[in-house]
Protein backbone atom coordinates (compact mmCIF):
# COMPACT_ATOMS: atom_id res chain seq x y z
CA UNK A 1 0.00 0.00 0.00
CA UNK A 2 1.46 3.46 -0.75
CA UNK A 3 1.48 6.29 0.99
CA UNK A 4 2.27 10.04 0.05
CA UNK A 5 5.64 11.09 1.49
CA UNK A 6 5.36 12.56 4.55
CA UNK A 7 6.49 16.19 5.69
CA UNK A 8 7.58 17.85 9.15
CA UNK A 9 4.77 19.37 10.68
CA UNK A 10 5.81 22.77 12.24
CA UNK A 11 1.94 23.95 13.36
CA UNK A 12 0.11 24.95 16.74
CA UNK A 13 -3.31 22.65 17.48
CA UNK A 14 -5.48 21.55 19.95
CA UNK A 15 -7.38 19.28 21.02
CA UNK A 16 -10.45 18.75 23.46
CA UNK A 17 -11.70 16.39 26.22
CA UNK A 18 -15.53 16.18 27.69
CA UNK A 19 -15.75 13.92 29.86
CA UNK A 20 -19.22 13.01 29.61
CA UNK A 21 -19.44 9.20 28.18
CA UNK A 22 -16.11 8.04 29.25
CA UNK A 23 -16.11 4.96 31.98
CA UNK A 24 -13.80 5.39 35.22
CA UNK A 25 -11.04 3.05 34.98
CA UNK A 26 -8.43 4.27 37.10
CA UNK A 27 -7.78 7.03 40.30
CA UNK A 28 -5.56 9.62 40.06
CA UNK A 29 -5.23 8.94 43.37
CA UNK A 30 -3.23 5.47 42.50
CA UNK A 31 0.10 7.76 40.92
CA UNK A 32 1.99 10.44 42.05
CA UNK A 33 0.51 13.83 40.80
CA UNK A 34 2.43 15.73 38.26
CA UNK A 35 2.75 19.74 38.28
CA UNK A 36 2.27 20.71 34.54
CA UNK A 37 3.76 24.00 33.66
CA UNK A 38 3.67 26.31 30.17
CA UNK A 39 5.91 28.75 30.11
CA UNK A 40 6.94 28.34 33.61
CA UNK A 41 3.24 28.93 34.55
CA UNK A 42 1.53 25.75 36.52
CA UNK A 43 -1.63 24.83 35.37
CA UNK A 44 -4.33 25.33 37.95
CA UNK A 45 -6.71 22.52 39.80
CA UNK A 46 -5.62 19.98 36.90
CA UNK A 47 -1.95 17.68 37.42
CA UNK A 48 -0.19 14.69 35.42
CA UNK A 49 0.58 11.35 36.77
CA UNK A 50 3.55 9.08 36.66
CA UNK A 51 2.66 5.63 35.80
CA UNK A 52 4.92 2.84 35.04
CA UNK A 53 7.58 5.52 34.23
CA UNK A 54 5.56 7.08 31.54
CA UNK A 55 4.13 11.07 32.17
CA UNK A 56 0.99 11.78 31.22
CA UNK A 57 -1.13 14.79 31.23
CA UNK A 58 -4.38 16.07 31.01
CA UNK A 59 -5.76 16.53 27.83
CA UNK A 60 -8.40 19.26 28.29
CA UNK A 61 -6.29 21.16 30.31
CA UNK A 62 -3.43 21.44 28.79
CA UNK A 63 -4.27 22.32 25.26
CA UNK A 64 -7.16 24.85 26.15
CA UNK A 65 -4.08 26.57 28.27
CA UNK A 66 -2.53 26.64 25.08
CA UNK A 67 -5.28 28.65 23.60
CA UNK A 68 -6.18 26.48 20.75
CA UNK A 69 -9.36 25.61 19.23
CA UNK A 70 -10.66 22.33 20.35
CA UNK A 71 -13.48 20.24 19.61
CA UNK A 72 -14.59 16.63 21.40
CA UNK A 73 -16.67 14.29 19.09
CA UNK A 74 -19.20 12.79 21.27
CA UNK A 75 -20.55 10.67 18.78
CA UNK A 76 -17.26 8.84 17.52
CA UNK A 77 -15.68 9.46 21.17
CA UNK A 78 -12.88 11.25 19.33
CA UNK A 79 -10.49 13.99 20.64
CA UNK A 80 -10.14 16.35 17.51
CA UNK A 81 -7.87 19.55 17.01
CA UNK A 82 -8.27 21.94 13.98
CA UNK A 83 -6.41 24.67 12.88
CA UNK A 84 -8.16 27.61 10.57
CA UNK A 85 -10.99 25.25 11.17
CA UNK A 86 -9.38 22.69 9.28
CA UNK A 87 -9.71 19.35 11.57
CA UNK A 88 -5.79 18.36 11.53
CA UNK A 89 -5.35 15.37 14.00
CA UNK A 90 -7.88 12.84 15.55
CA UNK A 91 -7.18 10.66 18.92
CA UNK A 92 -9.35 7.90 20.54
CA UNK A 93 -8.49 6.66 24.28
CA UNK A 94 -6.81 3.50 24.71
CA UNK A 95 -5.57 3.85 21.17
CA UNK A 96 -1.90 4.74 20.56
CA UNK A 97 -2.87 5.25 16.79
CA UNK A 98 -4.41 8.29 15.55
CA UNK A 99 -4.62 10.36 12.47
CA UNK A 100 -2.89 13.60 11.67
CA UNK A 101 -3.83 15.36 8.46
CA UNK A 102 -5.60 11.76 7.13
CA UNK A 103 -3.06 9.84 7.84
CA UNK A 104 -1.76 8.03 10.92
CA UNK A 105 0.96 8.22 13.51
CA UNK A 106 1.70 6.25 16.55
CA UNK A 107 1.44 7.90 19.89
CA UNK A 108 4.29 5.91 22.42
CA UNK A 109 1.66 4.82 24.68
CA UNK A 110 -2.04 4.89 24.61
CA UNK A 111 -4.19 8.35 25.98
CA UNK A 112 -5.73 6.92 28.74
CA UNK A 113 -9.03 7.81 31.25
CA UNK A 114 -7.82 8.72 35.18
CA UNK A 115 -11.15 9.81 37.10
CA UNK A 116 -13.08 10.96 33.92
CA UNK A 117 -10.25 12.66 32.74
CA UNK A 118 -8.69 12.02 29.30
CA UNK A 119 -4.14 11.83 29.97
CA UNK A 120 -1.73 11.64 26.97
CA UNK A 121 1.73 11.03 27.43
CA UNK A 122 3.59 14.31 27.45
CA UNK A 123 5.62 13.10 24.23
CA UNK A 124 2.72 13.87 22.47
CA UNK A 125 3.10 18.12 23.10
CA UNK A 126 6.64 18.02 21.26
CA UNK A 127 5.26 15.30 18.33
CA UNK A 128 2.44 17.47 17.49
CA UNK A 129 3.04 20.76 18.67
CA UNK A 130 7.13 20.58 18.58
CA UNK A 131 7.28 22.44 21.86
CA UNK A 132 10.00 21.48 23.85
CA UNK A 133 8.82 19.10 27.04
CA UNK A 134 11.26 18.30 30.22
CA UNK A 135 10.36 16.70 32.88
CA UNK A 136 11.99 17.30 37.04
CA UNK A 137 11.62 14.37 38.69
CA UNK A 138 12.82 15.14 42.12
CA UNK A 139 10.42 18.19 41.99
CA UNK A 140 7.72 15.50 39.70
CA UNK A 141 7.45 19.00 36.96
CA UNK A 142 6.94 18.74 33.89
CA UNK A 143 7.66 21.82 31.83
CA UNK A 144 6.44 22.54 28.32
CA UNK A 145 8.30 24.98 27.21
CA UNK A 146 6.66 27.53 23.71
CA UNK A 147 9.52 29.35 23.22
CA UNK A 148 11.72 26.37 22.12
CA UNK A 149 10.90 24.43 19.31
CA UNK A 150 12.25 21.24 18.27
CA UNK A 151 11.52 19.29 14.90
CA UNK A 152 10.42 16.42 15.07
CA UNK A 153 8.41 14.08 12.35
CA UNK A 154 5.12 13.21 13.87
CA UNK A 155 5.24 9.87 11.44
CA UNK A 156 8.40 9.00 12.15
CA UNK A 157 7.33 6.14 14.84
CA UNK A 158 4.35 5.02 12.69
CA UNK A 159 7.34 4.37 9.72
CA UNK A 160 9.98 2.73 11.79
CA UNK A 161 6.56 0.41 12.90
CA UNK A 162 5.50 -0.63 9.61
CA UNK A 163 9.48 -1.35 8.22
CA UNK A 164 9.77 -3.59 11.44
CA UNK A 165 6.58 -5.32 10.54
CA UNK A 166 7.93 -5.87 7.23
CA UNK A 167 10.86 -7.34 8.23
CA UNK A 168 9.34 -9.14 10.95
CA UNK A 169 6.33 -10.73 8.51
CA UNK A 170 7.97 -10.58 5.05
CA UNK A 171 5.08 -8.61 4.06
CA UNK A 172 4.26 -8.42 0.25
CA UNK A 173 1.54 -6.57 -1.92
CA UNK A 174 1.98 -9.54 -4.16
CA UNK A 175 -0.39 -12.72 -4.18
CA UNK A 176 -2.62 -14.88 -5.51
CA UNK A 177 -5.92 -14.74 -2.91
CA UNK A 178 -9.15 -15.35 -4.54
CA UNK A 179 -11.02 -12.10 -3.99
CA UNK A 180 -14.39 -10.90 -5.06
CA UNK A 181 -13.94 -9.29 -8.95
CA UNK A 182 -16.23 -6.52 -7.60
CA UNK A 183 -13.83 -5.14 -4.82
CA UNK A 184 -11.58 -2.29 -5.57
CA UNK A 185 -7.59 -2.58 -6.70
CA UNK A 186 -6.94 -0.96 -2.68
CA UNK A 187 -9.21 -3.58 -0.76
CA UNK A 188 -7.36 -6.57 -2.71
CA UNK A 189 -4.26 -5.70 -1.73
CA UNK A 190 -5.30 -4.78 1.55
CA UNK A 191 -7.02 -8.58 2.23
CA UNK A 192 -3.65 -9.86 0.38
CA UNK A 193 -1.41 -8.03 2.97
CA UNK A 194 -3.25 -9.57 6.08
CA UNK A 195 -4.51 -12.94 4.38
CA UNK A 196 -2.55 -14.39 7.23
CA UNK A 197 -5.25 -12.94 9.94
CA UNK A 198 -8.15 -13.87 8.16
CA UNK A 199 -10.51 -17.23 8.31
CA UNK A 200 -9.33 -17.59 11.62
CA UNK A 201 -8.83 -16.86 15.43
CA UNK A 202 -6.70 -13.91 15.97
CA UNK A 203 -6.06 -12.25 19.49
CA UNK A 204 -6.32 -8.42 19.59
CA UNK A 205 -3.66 -6.43 21.60
CA UNK A 206 -6.14 -2.64 20.37
CA UNK A 207 -8.70 -2.18 23.21
CA UNK A 208 -11.16 0.50 21.64
CA UNK A 209 -13.54 -0.47 19.58
CA UNK A 210 -16.88 -0.13 18.11
CA UNK A 211 -19.83 -2.23 18.78
CA UNK A 212 -22.99 -3.41 16.67
CA UNK A 213 -24.90 -0.29 17.97
CA UNK A 214 -21.82 2.31 16.81
CA UNK A 215 -20.80 2.84 20.08
CA UNK A 216 -17.29 2.75 21.27
CA UNK A 217 -16.38 0.53 23.56
CA UNK A 218 -13.31 -1.15 26.03
CA UNK A 219 -12.26 -4.86 24.76
CA UNK A 220 -10.26 -6.47 26.63
CA UNK A 221 -6.51 -6.86 25.28
CA UNK A 222 -6.10 -10.08 24.00
CA UNK A 223 -9.12 -11.06 23.37
CA UNK A 224 -9.81 -13.44 20.87
CA UNK A 225 -11.15 -12.44 17.80
CA UNK A 226 -12.53 -13.43 14.00
CA UNK A 227 -12.63 -11.61 10.69
CA UNK A 228 -16.27 -11.33 9.14
CA UNK A 229 -15.88 -8.71 6.53
CA UNK A 230 -13.93 -6.04 5.57
CA UNK A 231 -15.04 -2.90 3.85
CA UNK A 232 -13.63 -0.02 1.97
CA UNK A 233 -14.05 3.49 2.66
CA UNK A 234 -11.53 6.39 3.11
CA UNK A 235 -9.74 3.54 5.11
CA UNK A 236 -11.20 -0.14 6.11
CA UNK A 237 -13.41 -1.26 8.52
CA UNK A 238 -13.30 -4.64 10.06
CA UNK A 239 -16.06 -6.03 10.96
CA UNK A 240 -14.86 -8.93 14.17
CA UNK A 241 -17.06 -11.81 16.30
CA UNK A 242 -15.99 -12.15 19.23
CA UNK A 243 -17.88 -15.09 21.29
CA UNK A 244 -21.55 -13.11 20.97
CA UNK A 245 -20.39 -9.71 20.25
CA UNK A 246 -19.91 -8.11 17.06
CA UNK A 247 -17.24 -4.88 17.17
CA UNK A 248 -16.25 -2.76 14.24
CA UNK A 249 -12.53 -1.36 13.83
CA UNK A 250 -10.91 1.20 11.24
CA UNK A 251 -8.02 0.10 10.39
CA UNK A 252 -5.84 2.34 8.08
CA UNK A 253 -3.62 -0.21 6.40
CA UNK A 254 -2.40 -3.26 6.95
CA UNK A 255 -0.26 -2.62 9.57
CA UNK A 256 -2.83 -1.76 11.69
CA UNK A 257 -3.82 -5.13 11.22
CA UNK A 258 -0.29 -6.47 12.02
CA UNK A 259 -0.19 -4.37 14.67
CA UNK A 260 -3.05 -4.84 16.49
CA UNK A 261 -3.42 -8.57 16.41
CA UNK A 262 -2.04 -12.05 17.67
CA UNK A 263 -1.51 -14.73 15.37
CA UNK A 264 -1.60 -17.16 18.63
CA UNK A 265 -3.44 -17.16 22.18
CA UNK A 266 -0.85 -15.78 24.39
CA UNK A 267 -2.10 -16.81 27.47
CA UNK A 268 -1.34 -20.35 26.21
CA UNK A 269 1.81 -19.75 24.45
CA UNK A 270 3.03 -18.25 27.72
CA UNK A 271 2.49 -19.67 30.78
CA UNK A 272 3.31 -17.18 32.87
CA UNK A 273 2.15 -15.27 36.29
CA UNK A 274 -0.36 -13.03 36.91
CA UNK A 275 2.13 -10.38 37.89
CA UNK A 276 3.64 -10.57 34.40
CA UNK A 277 0.12 -10.15 32.68
CA UNK A 278 -1.20 -7.07 35.08
CA UNK A 279 2.07 -5.63 33.91
CA UNK A 280 1.57 -6.31 29.98
CA UNK A 281 -1.91 -5.37 30.26
CA UNK A 282 -0.60 -1.81 31.59
CA UNK A 283 2.15 -1.23 29.33
CA UNK A 284 4.71 -1.70 31.76
CA UNK A 285 7.86 -3.63 31.92
CA UNK A 286 9.98 -4.48 34.91
CA UNK A 287 13.35 -6.67 35.19
CA UNK A 288 12.93 -10.17 35.37
CA UNK A 289 10.48 -9.67 32.33
CA UNK A 290 11.92 -11.69 29.16
CA UNK A 291 12.50 -10.71 25.62
CA UNK A 292 8.81 -11.93 24.79
CA UNK A 293 6.84 -10.03 27.74
CA UNK A 294 8.33 -7.11 27.03
CA UNK A 295 7.52 -7.17 22.98
CA UNK A 296 4.22 -7.48 24.49
CA UNK A 297 4.33 -5.20 26.75
CA UNK A 298 6.13 -2.39 24.77
CA UNK A 299 6.29 -3.52 21.58
CA UNK A 300 9.24 -3.38 18.52
CA UNK A 301 12.04 -1.49 20.04
CA UNK A 302 13.53 1.65 18.16
CA UNK A 303 16.62 -0.10 17.43
CA UNK A 304 18.29 -3.05 19.06
CA UNK A 305 22.01 -3.51 19.80
CA UNK A 306 23.03 -7.67 20.04
CA UNK A 307 26.62 -8.43 21.21
CA UNK A 308 27.73 -12.71 21.53
CA UNK A 309 29.79 -13.76 23.56
CA UNK A 310 31.25 -17.41 24.44
CA UNK A 311 29.12 -17.51 27.45
CA UNK A 312 25.66 -16.04 26.36
CA UNK A 313 24.08 -12.96 24.86
CA UNK A 314 23.71 -9.73 26.06
CA UNK A 315 20.81 -7.05 24.02
CA UNK A 316 20.48 -3.78 24.35
CA UNK A 317 16.74 -2.77 23.09
CA UNK A 318 16.67 1.09 22.71
CA UNK A 319 12.89 2.58 22.27
CA UNK A 320 13.12 6.46 21.67
CA UNK A 321 9.94 7.74 24.13
CA UNK A 322 10.66 11.82 22.38
CA UNK A 323 10.06 14.17 25.06
CA UNK A 324 10.47 11.53 27.98
CA UNK A 325 14.05 10.67 26.67
CA UNK A 326 15.16 7.44 25.40
CA UNK A 327 14.59 3.93 27.31
CA UNK A 328 17.38 1.38 27.59
CA UNK A 329 16.77 -2.11 28.07
CA UNK A 330 19.54 -4.57 28.81
CA UNK A 331 19.28 -7.87 28.48
CA UNK A 332 21.33 -11.18 29.59
CA UNK A 333 20.46 -14.24 27.78
CA UNK A 334 17.10 -13.24 26.80
CA UNK A 335 16.17 -11.34 30.39
CA UNK A 336 15.71 -8.16 31.39
CA UNK A 337 18.61 -6.96 33.65
CA UNK A 338 18.34 -3.43 33.90
CA UNK A 339 16.64 0.00 32.41
CA UNK A 340 17.89 2.87 32.10
CA UNK A 341 16.51 6.64 31.13
CA UNK A 342 18.22 9.72 29.42
CA UNK A 343 17.13 13.14 28.09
Amino acid sequence: MRHSRLIKCFFVLTLLLSVLGFEKVGSAEDYPPVTVKINDKAIQGQNGIVDGGTIFIPAKAVFENLDIKVEWDQSTSTLKGYQFDTIRIEISPNKDLGKLDGKPFLMDFPPKVVNGTLMVPSSLITQLFNYEVKFEPIANIVKIDKTQLIAVDPYASYNKMKKELEQKYNLTNNGNNVVNNQESEKLKQFKNAIKDYMGRTIWTRTTLMKDADGKYVDVEKFAPMWILEIKEDTFFTLKLKSGDMIYYLTAYDEYSVHFGFLLSNPYTTYKWSNKVWDHIKKNSVFVGMNEDMVWLSWGLPTRKNVSKYAWGTEEQWVYDLKSQGTKYLYFKNGILTSIQTSE
